[in-house]
């Protein structure tokens, strides 16, 4: 981790509800923190990372964040950036694909699904995990 006095830095991947929300409450928690956001789509990085910033700055908080391009099917590219970010923390919030994609299939298809609960998740969120472990430094 950090010395004293020296701010964590920490690395955000995932701009969903969950990565969204740790951003928002990250924002506005007035912690020591330097914090990136490491996304696929920088625009749209841009976007959610300006919402959570406003948010803050009316909470009387303000700090930087920055975006790097990151896509995690490329390992060797996400293993060039953690070098070269060095975060403390890696806070992983990604998945292939988001809880509420199955709600758009025919019902009998969805309750299928649905009727499986967490299992039918993992492969969707183990794909990432296992590339970003693989560029993570040992």
């Amino acid at each position: 981790m950090t010395g004293k006095g020296t701010a964590a830095k920490i690395l955000i991947l995932g701009q969903g509800v969950l990565g969204g929300d740790v951003l928002d409450f990250l924002l506005q928690s007035g912690a020591d923190l330097t914090l990136t956001v490491g996304a696929r789509n920088a625009d749209k990085a841009l976007q959610r990372v300006n919402l959570a910033r406003y948010t803050a700055l009316n909470l009387g908080q303000s700090r930087p964040v920055d975006i790097v391009a990151i896509d995690l099917m490329n390992i060797d590219a996400t293993a060039d950036a953690i070098a070269r970010l060095k975060p403390d923390i890696i806070f992983n919030a990604t998945t292939l694909h988001s809880w509420w994609v199955i709600t758009r299939l025919p019902v009998e298809a969805f309750k299928r699904l649905d009727a499986a609960r967490g299992g039918i998740w993992t492969p969707m969120h183990q794909v990432l995990i296992r590339r970003l472990m693989k560029a993570v430094p040992m």
